[in-house]
């Protein structure tokens, strides 16, 4: 949901596929509000119950915008009918595009880190534990974008849980020249393999069959 949207953030939600979760956020985006935090992205569990919940916090500038402050998304666990809400991640940088591991174990994410990570397109994979005091691993170490926003796609776990599947911009020197590809990486972190090295056309929105 865009900042622009937020008036009527909570009745998109009241109209979505999670009818209702708007009216149960209410009161957990006015305190984000008040700390200048949106509703920004979220995935739920087949059960329903509980939520991955990112809330976005904005960054020091925008090509077409202002200078935004040093706010930062971060991930949070709500249980829907506790309502009560598990920090998963804080700190400095993004964390973006979540997905549960089939277990429900795990969720994945994406995030851009080290010094000056505004500055570059090095999106990388991390995983945490799906818990309060988690441990947060990083899957992908490379110099490309995996699963930039840009790209609208999120990582996506194989049924068996043990891949991964994400799509990869090409080297930063190419900036968006570059051709988006669909590859997998191990769950547990490693080198990605290129599904479709010899395609020549971007992909987009990859999910497992």
């Amino acid at each position: 949901i865009d900042r622009k949207d937020k008036e009527k953030g909570v009745q998109i939600l009241e109209n979505s596929y999670y009818k209702g979760f708007g009216e149960l956020l209410n009161d957990k985006l006015k305190g984000a509000e008040e700390s200048g935090q949106d509703l920004w992205d979220f995935f739920t569990l087949e059960n329903g119950r509980t939520l991955a919940v990112t809330c976005k916090k904005e960054a020091f500038k925008t090509d077409d915008g202002g200078y935004l402050g040093k706010l930062r998304s971060h991930l949070y666990l709500l249980d829907v009918e506790t309502r009560k809400t598990v920090t998963l991640t804080t700190g400095e940088f993004h964390e973006i595009s979540p997905e549960w591991s089939p277990d429900g174990a795990t969720i994945v994410f994406v995030s851009k880190r080290g010094a000056d990570f505004d500055r570059h397109e090095n999106w990388e994979i991390h995983a945490v534990e799906a818990k309060a005091g988690g441990a947060v691993r990083q899957v992908t170490r490379n110099d490309r974008a995996d699963c930039s926003p840009d790209f609208n796609s999120r990582p996506s776990f194989s049924p068996d849980g043990r891949s991964i599947l994400c799509v990869q911009g090409g080297p930063q020197s190419l900036i968006y020249y570059a051709v988006h590809q669909a590859v997998v990486v191990p769950a547990e972190g490693g080198q990605t393999r290129a599904l479709a090295p010899a395609l020549d056309r971007n992909t987009t929105q990859t999910r497992w069959s």
